[in-house]
């Protein structure tokens, strides 16, 4: 290994002194040139001037053609462009604008040059190219802000993310899945600085930027380049808005009223009578949101420096009127701001050399909240013990600060080399929720719960209280701060040459780095036990520890201190090398291998999870032949190792970060109020913790504390007994998908492009806790790879059968897209796929698109991925839609045009359609205290309704003034507009009261000798391993033949509600 990483760091030395760099995440697109005559000849030596167009960010690039009369610009910023070929050698010179460079593809130009003195300045389009990319290897959908204004949407980036067609927003997929990918799987990056959520693996509200800041958007499903780490889903890539020798403006306010609305969908709830019924917030929910933006840029230094500044607020107001059963109605207040104030500068002090900077300031604040609407069956209004009703909704609410900070440099000594370099920094502090019980922490006796137990003995008179009765205070979880820093670096290069063909050699050194500090307390909850002539309340009993209790105490009591705690640290470097080699004018082979090395996060002393540089090489093979040889019919195919990122969600629950502690003291003065028993007094501070706990026999572990026991064992703790407590596999390996894709393009016509897709993707192996029962009867667990490694080893030591994740997607996916030109475009496409398996990813769907990373109950038990029926749980996943259509079109009208009227005018009438297949339903039940048992087989119970949806949009828009430079525009978005109405999810768990017992002998999976002479431990095991074996028929025939919950089978979810916005715009 060492001799591997000795020739690649060698090997990328010479690449970084020989070559340009590029950014590790995709912020530019490609020009390439051919210079020739009117019979097709070569014509070198041509020089050739790139200049940014229209709203674009200011550039400009001279380069020369080469002896075959070939130039490829990098680079380039997404936008439109102005290209223009100087007269050379008796040829006219020659223009061509409204040239579109995309982000990650490269644009062919072909300028056929004339003889003589001037030429005519050709228009390409006006709109998006459909020109093949015949050297590309990737899928990709890039939405330029020219294409999202003919698009209906929210106001928002993701809101247009569904017009990818391997993208669908889930909701059990926990967000946006692509190409079969769960939610948490995915890599969202802004500026090239990525923003995935660092715990949950998803992108955050306060990241999904508004489109007044967005040039484009990309979205990469299959096939990237070995730059790309840390996605087995997709990689969403958005590049925002810059200034250039123009003052522009956009200045615009926009309106959701809440009475133009459709209602929300009926929720299903089991009523106080114990029937189904579907509540109605009709008449009962009302949101207005108000979404004002202005921008503003334009030189700094004409064709030198250039600035954009934005500032789009986001206002919703939020009021819900509750008709509770036995009270008065009350109508509840909830506002929610969204900041997003953003400034760009971006400099070019010389051709050869280019900055840019950003900053995002997004911050999320929430004041009020909204009780659900199956409060109106609760008969007490809201409260924290101390206020109620809105007094206390009024004062809750909270926070969540974020800011990302970008900066890059381009120098491009010449037209083969580009050097460049990007530092990204990205802040966000979680603490939505925590207004109005922020105050708890550091705890008092007025802020905490404080319980006399049930075993307690008779308290004394002067305690005040009785046995079982509390103080009245609600336990509530505070976040005080759950603050999270991601910096990420890029130095990469690309050095173009000729040798047996045409390379464009690319080298990069990426560095990821998080770190997560979080103190998330549960309020300070005391629990008291008192002695009396009957019970012995003693500390060595209580603690049940070898305590010696101190004379003349009445009893004993604990502080129980539970919540998140602490700070961790991680980074991933990567290391790659990418080579675009072009062996013939038609064939190009995209070869590129990419290694890691990765440190898992840990909260405590104990060392986590090292993935070293030889646990994560991904290969990334892929070829491209233009078949026709002109640039119009392309074939490829990709093969491909993707690896994901680690979150930290497993790492603050398993290594230190989630704690759990009873810290037990001693009762002295019997005239003591039991409500003033202070939890900080006691344990001499507000979170005062020992890793591991201290017990001694005499004396205090500190404060007041005799004696503190660490509930919650670290599993990274290299002492454990596997056996007994579980651990981390020392081999454990990262979690990897394999992807085998094929593609098909033609361009049918100047304006019209066809394209097909097979897409293979297959989960080689996961990360997860497996969990089991020990000798003891508790429950343990082993961090490392479900069915491999140490996870089968122990399994098949102990008798238990060792399951796989298994996850495969196929996909055939069929596009024809027609450019916008005469006033119209069109893309349409259809998808037939199939996700098959036990094991949806990182976001569960077998647990309604849980987004908890590497820690969802799929293999908590050996037993867990057996059916009751008998056999694994393979099967259709909960989020497979073997068909879906799109389709997505605009037609503009140009009054003059069309009507002879109204110069200035024109009306654009556009819209999305979408028809999809509905998703498996399957039954769960509960058996030993998992609810997400399978009973009958993935897909029991059908699938939800076939959904279908049409959005619409208006954009009018009138040009005055010298040169129409000024324009104002009426905008008008419906999503849903038929309010179609459409079953998502069915309440699918057929018995919500009964939870059956392995261990039981009615229920035939031991006996009843069995049950009276094995120990709790070796019991379950038994049970456990005969429930792999051949599933539990006595427990299928109960939970089939019984009477089910009263919702079972009925609709739970429902397709979302009609919603309309309208504005209107001032620009220049």
């Amino acid at each position: 290994m060492y001799k591997l990483f000795k020739f690649i760091s060698m090997s990328l030395f010479a690449a970084i002194c020989f070559t340009t760099i590029g950014f590790g995440q995709e912020t530019t697109g490609i020009i390439e040139i051919t210079t020739k005559d009117n019979t097709g000849a070569i014509v070198p030596g041509v020089t050739v001037t790139v200049s940014n167009a229209g709203g674009t960010s200011g550039f400009k690039r001279t380069v020369t053609t080469n002896g075959s009369g070939f130039q490829r610009i990098l680079q380039v910023p997404p936008g439109n462009y102005n290209v223009k070929a100087e007269a050379t050698s008796g040829f006219a010179e020659k223009s061509f604008k409204n040239i579109i460079v995309v982000l990650g593809k490269a644009t062919p130009i072909n300028l056929v040059l004339s003889v003589g003195t001037v030429d005519a300045v050709v228009d390409i389009t006006a709109g998006d190219n459909a020109n093949i990319d015949t050297t590309d290897t990737k899928i990709q959908t890039n939405i330029t802000s020219e294409i999202a204004e003919r698009l209906p949407k929210g106001t928002n980036f993701a809101s247009l993310l569904k017009v990818s067609p391997a993208t669908r927003p889930e909701a059990k997929s926990g967000g946006y899945q692509i190409d079969g990918a769960s939610g948490s799987e995915n890599t969202f990056v802004v500026d090239g600085n990525e923003v995935t959520n660092a715990i949950s693996g998803t992108l955050d509200s306060n990241n999904n930027l508004p489109f007044s800041l967005v040039q484009e958007v990309q979205i990469k499903s299959s096939g990237f380049e070995a730059e790309y780490g840390g996605a087995t889903g997709g990689v969403i890539n958005v590049v925002t808005k810059g200034g250039n020798n123009e003052f522009r403006g956009d200045f615009g306010l926009s309106f959701r009223p809440g009475k133009l609305q459709a209602a929300d969908r009926d929720i299903l709830v089991k009523n106080p009578l114990g029937a189904a019924q579907h509540l109605s917030s009709s008449g009962i929910d009302t949101t207005n949101g108000f979404f004002p933006s202005a921008t503003f840029s334009g030189p700094v230094l004409k064709d030198r420096i250039w600035f954009l500044g934005s500032w789009s607020p986001q206002y919703l107001d939020n009021e819900r009127t509750i008709p509770y059963a036995t009270m008065s109605p009350v109508t509840y207040r909830s506002t929610q701001k969204n900041e997003y104030g953003f400034a760009r500068l971006d400099g070019q002090p010389l051709e050869s050399l280019r900055f840019s900077g950003t900053y995002v300031w997004n911050p999320i604040a929430v004041q009020g909240t909204l009780p659900g609407i199956a409060s109106q069956f609760d008969s007490n209004l809201p409260n924290d013990g101390i206020l109620y009703g809105t007094e206390y909704t009024d004062q809750r609410g909270g926070r969540q600060n974020s800011n990302i900070v970008t900066a890059s440099g381009v120098w491009t000594p010449s037209s083969n080399v580009v050097v460049s370099g990007r530092y990204g920094r990205n802040f966000l502090n979680n603490v939505l929720g925590t207004y109005g019980i922020s105050s708890i922490f550091p705890y008092t006796s007025s802020n905490s719960r404080i319980l006399i137990s049930s075993t307690s003995g008779a308290p004394p008179a002067g305690a005040n209280g009785g046995i079982n009765v509390s103080n009245g205070v609600n336990l509530v979880t505070a976040t005080v701060y759950d603050a999270t820093v991601r910096e990420t670096y890029d130095f990469d290069g690309t050095y173009l040459f000729t040798g047996l063909g045409r390379h464009e050699l690319k080298g990069g050194y990426q560095r990821n780095s998080i770190r997560n500090d979080v103190l998330a307390p549960r309020s300070g909850y005391i629990i008291l036990y008192y002695s009396d002539a009957n019970t012995d309340s003693g500390i060595d009993k209580k603690s049940g520890r070898s305590v010696t209790p101190t004379p003349g105490n009445i009893g004993s009591g604990q502080v129980i201190t539970f919540g998140a705690q602490g700070g961790a640290a991680s980074t991933n470097d990567g290391i790659y090398f990418q080579d675009k080699w072009q062996p013939t004018n038609r064939l190009t082979l995209n070869l590129g291998f990419r290694i890691e090395k990765e440190e898992v996060p840990s909260f405590n002393e104990f060392p986590a999870i090292e993935f070293g540089w030889g646990d994560k090489i991904a290969p990334r093979i892929g070829g491209a032949f233009d078949l026709t040889g002109d640039g119009k019919t392309k074939v490829s195919a990709f093969f491909g190792w993707f690896y994901d990122r680690f979150k930290y969600e497993l790492p603050r629950g398993s290594f230190g970060g989630n704690i759990y502690y009873s810290n037990y003291f001693e009762l002295f003065d019997p005239n003591k109020d039991f409500r003033t028993y202070d939890p900080s007094a006691i344990i001499g501070g507000a979170q005062t913790i020992v890793v591991g706990g201290v017990c001694p026999q005499t004396g205090f572990a500190f404060a007041d504390v005799r004696c503190s026991i660490d509930r919650r064992v670290p599993s990274n703790d290299p002492s454990l007994d596997i056996a007994e407590q579980g651990g981390v596999d020392p081999n454990i390996k990262a979690y990897r998908q394999t992807e085998l894709t094929f593609t098909f393009e033609r361009e049918l016509s100047s304006n019209y492009l066809f394209a097909a897709r097979y897409t293979r993707k297959n989960l080689d192996r996961a990360v997860e806790d497996a969990g089991f029962v020990t000798a003891s009867g508790s429950e343990a667990y082993i961090i490392g790879n479900p069915g491999l490694g140490l996870i089968k080893e122990f399994y098949e030591q102990n008798g238990w059968t060792p399951v796989k994740a298994k996850r495969e997607y196929n996909a055939l996916e069929i596009r024809l897209n027609r450019r916008f030109a005469d006033d119209y475009y069109f893309n349409a496409n259809y998808t037939w796929s199939r996700l098959w398996g036990n094991y949806s990813g990182l976001a569960s769907s077998d647990e309604e698109g849980r987004t908890d990373p590497n820690v969802s109950r799929a293999f908590d038990a050996p037993f867990t991925e057996a059916c009751v029926c008998g056999g694994e749980t393979v099967g259709l996943l909960a989020t497979d839609r073997p068909h879906v259509f799109k389709f997505a079109a605009a037609y503009n009208v140009d009054w003059k045009k069309r009507f002879g009227m109204g110069e200035g005018n024109s009306t654009e009438f556009k819209t999305f359609f979408n028809a999809q297949s509905g998703t498996p339903l399957t039954t769960f039940v509960d058996v030993a205290g998992y609810n997400n048992i399978i009973l009958n087989g993935r897909g029991d119970l059908g699938r939800t309704d076939f959904l279908t949806q049409t959005d619409f949009g208006i954009s009018h828009r009138y040009k005055f003034g010298r040169d129409e430079r000024f324009t104002a525009v009426f905008d008008l978005d419906v999503i849903n507009i038929f309010n179609q109405n459409a079953v998502t999810d069915r309440f699918n768990n057929s018995d919500t009261t009964n939870s059956y017992d392995l261990t039981d002998p009615a229920n035939g999976l031991v006996t009843m000798a069995e049950a009276n002479s094995l120990a709790s431990g070796p019991l379950t095991a038994l049970a456990e391993k005969r429930f792999q074996a051949s599933g539990a028929p006595n427990i299928a025939n109960f939970a089939n033949a019984q009477t089910p919950d009263v919702r079972y089978k009925l609709a739970e979810n429902f397709q979302g509600p009609r919603s309309i916005r309208f504005g209107f715009r001032f620009m220049f």
